[in-house]
């Protein structure tokens, strides 16, 4: 009787090297394009996040203005000092969410105020966790120097005279340099990118540090 030998299995098909590295290639250059683009999704949605905390309080405080006389001074002429504070407690009341501060915003959900010793303009600070510093600077009337002294501060002006409102866009330099915002009748928005302290993002003292640090001002809307 003749014995037939068993069927040959055919040898187990897989990748061979060089198709293992055309894969890892691809997925090497898919990464290289999509992790990219997802960091800077994220930063614009942080961004976004603070600007959005940002048009709440403005939206808030131009309610204050309209039920205080057309003024953001919450207090007579002589407690021009206390009209950041008075409108940090104000908007603290209409957002609880968000904490309203006369010092500087080192988070989105804390937001830096400045009024103008007249009354006639307001300064927002945010600083998103992307680490963006935005700023909404409402002037319904043009900021008077000449009520009292107080009206040439920071950051308007200086302590002495008017300033000129800081050019835009601004590059930085090693050392901290003051931003002074104009002073004339409008809504105006603006962002520093790439300043790492995170002190410099004050409404009533900003500033931009950083060889890689940027200033932008815009009218109506956010700069890009």
């Amino acid at each position: 009787m003749q014995v037939s030998d068993p069927p040959r299995q055919e040898a187990d098909s897989g990748f061979t090297l060089i198709e293992l590295m055309v894969v890892l290639v691809i997925l090497a250059i898919l990464l290289a394009i999509a992790i990219p683009t997802f960091l800077g999704t994220s930063k614009s949605a942080k961004d976004r996040g603070a600007q959005q905390n940002l048009n709440l309080a403005q939206v808030d405080s131009d309610s204050v203005f309209q039920t205080n006389g057309q003024s953001f001074a919450l207090g007579s002429t002589p407690q021009y000092a206390s009209f950041p504070a008075f409108m940090a407690t104000s908007l603290g009341g209409d957002q609880p969410s968000l904490g309203f501060t006369t010092s500087t915003s080192s988070s989105p959900s804390s937001i830096s105020v400045y009024v103008s010793a007249g009354g006639n303009g307001i300064v927002l600070a945010n600083r998103s966790s992307a680490g963006n510093c935005w700023y909404t600077i409402d002037n319904p009337r043009a900021i008077s120097t000449t009520i009292n002294s107080a009206n040439k501060q920071r950051p308007y002006g200086t302590k002495t005279a008017t300033a000129t409102a800081t050019t835009s866009p601004k590059a930085g330099t090693a050392s901290a340099q003051t931003i002074y915002f104009p002073t004339a009748a409008g809504n105006y928005y603006a962002e520093v990118s790439g300043d790492t302290v995170a002190a410099d993002c004050s409404a009533s003292n900003p500033k931009l540090t950083g060889t890689g640090a940027k200033f932008q001002i815009a009218q109506s809307s956010f700069p890009n």
